[in-house]
């Protein structure tokens, strides 16, 4: 019974824990020793991970210090029970019983903190906090350190899962991809493995690898269907529908929309899905030249946010009504104090200055900063080059052509590993 609740090296975990507290109180472990006539050796051992300790030594141990350790069954398999239920929640989306299991493992964390679910605990409130909350997240996985060896294979898809996913919340893409990448072998938990093709996936739609990102997304979306997992599916089937645009494969493009539409009228309570697909429709729209019927599909949006505004300008400088494109910078600019780190806050002061607007230089200046720090978090690589071609034109404007060599050549690195390369113009590669 106990090998079906934890796995058996996660009791080394425990005897960590004990020299802690062993330590803290100040007891000896020769003192430890005779009180529980062991060899002081076999406790040693026990502390450092060295063998697996059985429940009854471990609980006549912490007896020992007066510290609770919690070793009954039934508490046990109704915790696991709830872990489970965590685990398939989050797999599917539905945070909200995936907020309630973390709930009820919250209310039980000091019993669960010295019981052999700890590793398991620990990991729960580090993938919640980072995939639920968007937080960071870092405070549970240190408290993991050191004790790679002792979790299960499965914890280990779940930590490697956890960092990889920590990774890219922090825009540090290519450590997230060292940690996915290790899960990509271990097929423990058939769950974990898909969500790690899925963050795969967004890691490579941020570096504009478009071709690996198409085939990730593939490979979950399949699984995903599997396992009828329809909120997940919809995520990678748009975001398929996306780099299909990326590569200008716009027949699949427009199928892929039409598969996504048949799959939201099924789905009307998610909303924002509706929106994702107004928003790829005026791409795909926009790419093929088909400027009002985009700006039709961006107006049917109505949802505040510095992205569709940012959008409807940029349509309106192609098509050379800069006074109508220039009304949307400016509504755009006048969301920063609710989304103060939004790049595309900082490209609409760019391109306001680009288009002859007095804009404050140290406004200017700070856009920059804040474009530059994340190169990549452009909703698609046209509005990449498009963004990094402002900032070349706004330095050699002012006669900095140092610093204009400097942004040209982290263009050509971040471009140089990607299958897609546009040469520099400013309105007329929009155009292409």
């Amino acid at each position: 019974m106990r090998d079906e609740i934890y796995h058996k090296d996660n009791l080394k975990v425990l005897g960590t824990l004990f020299k802690q507290y062993r330590e803290e109180m100040g007891y000896s472990l020769r003192g430890i020793a005779r009180s529980n006539n062991l060899a002081h050796t076999v406790i040693s051992d026990i502390e450092n991970g060295k063998n697996h300790p059985n429940t009854e030594t471990l609980k006549e141990l912490f007896d020992t210090l007066s510290v609770p350790v919690y070793l009954d069954e039934a508490f046990l398999l109704e915790m696991k029970a709830v872990l489970d239920a965590f685990d398939i929640a989050l797999y599917h989306m539905d945070y909200e019983n995936a907020k309630e299991a973390y709930e009820r493992l919250r209310s039980n964390k000091k019993r669960l903190l010295h019981s052999p679910l700890r590793i398991d605990y620990l990991l729960t409130v580090s993938i919640y906090e980072t995939m639920v909350n968007k937080k960071d997240g870092r405070e549970s996985l240190e408290q993991l350190e050191g004790f790679h060896e002792c979790m299960s294979k499965k914890q280990r898809q779940l930590y490697n899962l956890t960092r990889g996913i920590r990774a890219y919340r922090n825009r540090a893409y290519h450590e997230g991809l060292d940690y996915l990448w290790a899960n990509l072998e271990a097929k423990a938990d058939e769950r974990f493995h898909v969500l790690t093709l899925y963050f795969v996936a967004l890691i490579n739609d941020k570096l504009f690898r478009n071709h690996l990102c198409i085939q990730r997304a593939n490979e979950a979306s399949k699984f995903f269907t599997k396992h009828n997992n329809t909120l997940r599916k919809m995520e990678m089937e748009s975001l398929k529908a996306k780099k299909f645009i990326d590569v200008s494969d716009l027949e699949t493009a427009a199928q892929t929309l039409r598969n996504l539409e048949n799959i939201a009228r099924l789905h009307e309570d998610q909303p924002t899905f509706n929106v994702r697909i107004k928003v790829l429709k005026a791409y795909l729209a926009y790419s093929e030249k088909r400027y009002q019927s985009a700006l039709a599909f961006l107006e049917q949006i109505n949802v505040k946010k510095p992205v569709y505004h940012f959008l409807k300008a940029v349509i309106y400088f192609v098509l050379d009504e800069a006074e109508s494109g220039k009304k949307y910078l400016l509504k755009t600019v006048a969301l920063e104090k609710d989304h103060p780190e939004s790049q595309f806050v900082s490209s609409a002061y760019l391109l306001l200055d680009y288009s002859g607007e007095t804009v404050d230089e140290k406004k200017l200046e700070e856009s920059i900063d804040k474009l530059l720090k994340d190169p990549y978090g452009f909703v698609n690589i046209r509005l990449h080059y498009f963004v990094l071609d402002m900032i070349i034109n706004y330095y050699e404007q002012r006669k900095k052509h140092k610093k204009a060599l400097e942004v040209a050549k982290i263009w050509l690195v971040i471009t140089k590993d990607r299958d897609f390369y546009a040469t520099p113009t400013i309105y007329s590669r929009l155009k292409s």
